[in-house]
């Protein structure tokens, strides 16, 4: 007596073509990404701290005392004076990266800090936007995951 089996590669073969064009054509993935990146974007500004998760510098006195008299009792919200700066960080997506920023010219400078001001006389405290959080990376690495495996 023998025995004999057969394996039948036709559904494997399907299923690693799928996995090969899913894997040529990663714009939703880098949208996804990008969505994911600007998420946490807001959530720093909601929560006013960097992607480390160090609570951003508080205002400096004259500044406190200055958004006081422009806005009465309102909350003493950072880098939210206006909505501006909030408002204009945006992503691009191709099909292997994606780029999340702003158009402000004044965001590096409240990202990274420095001098700032006529003759540079203000310092600026660095209040990190841009960053990679450690659950952000888990939320890009679930869509990854979710990308390769959805059919």
């Amino acid at each position: 007596m023998s025995v004999k089996l057969t394996i039948d590669m036709k559904d494997a073969q399907a299923e690693i073509g799928r996995l090969i064009q899913q894997v040529k054509n990663t714009t939703p993935l880098m949208k996804e990404i990008g969505e994911i990146g600007l998420n946490a974007v807001h959530e720093r500004f909601d929560r006013e701290n960097a992607p480390d998760g160090t609570s951003w510098k508080p205002h400096a006195a004259t500044t406190r005392r200055a958004r006081l008299r422009k806005n009465g009792n309102a909350q003493l919200t950072l880098l939210r004076d206006s909505g501006q700066l909030a408002g204009s960080f945006h992503y691009k997506a191709g099909q292997s990266r994606v780029e999340i920023g702003s158009n402000k010219p004044y965001a590096a400078i409240q990202n990274s800090g420095g001098k700032a001001g006529r003759g540079r006389k203000v310092t600026i405290p660095a209040r990190t936007i841009l960053g990679i959080s450690r659950q952000d990376k888990k939320d890009y690495f679930d869509a990854i995951k979710y990308h390769l495996t959805k059919k």
